[in-house]
């Protein structure tokens, strides 16, 4: 898993779409069954454990906001790499 996940950037330098529609799947998917699942996992703990929990919340939800935006960002990679 970590070594598909260094060679996913390296796929932005082949100009193809389907490519970059490879590409903003693997981060949609990383959205959902990655940072989704870690968020919901690490707050059940930090519930367990009677800890706040609010922080983590925010800061989770942020990455999750950056990765979409990373993967909104790829619709006109295409384009800017042809110009």
């Amino acid at each position: 898993m970590a070594i598909i996940a260094c060679i996913m950037p390296l796929l932005m330098f082949i100009r193809h779409n389907i490519i970059n529609q490879l590409l903003k799947f693997t981060l949609l998917l990383s959205v959902i069954f990655i940072w989704a699942v870690t968020t919901f996992n690490f707050i059940d703990m930090r519930m367990t454990l009677s800890e706040p929990w609010l922080r983590l919340a925010i800061i989770m939800g942020g990455v999750m906001i950056f990765t979409l935006f990373a993967a909104f960002c790829t619709n006109g990679l295409n384009q800017r790499l042809r110009h």
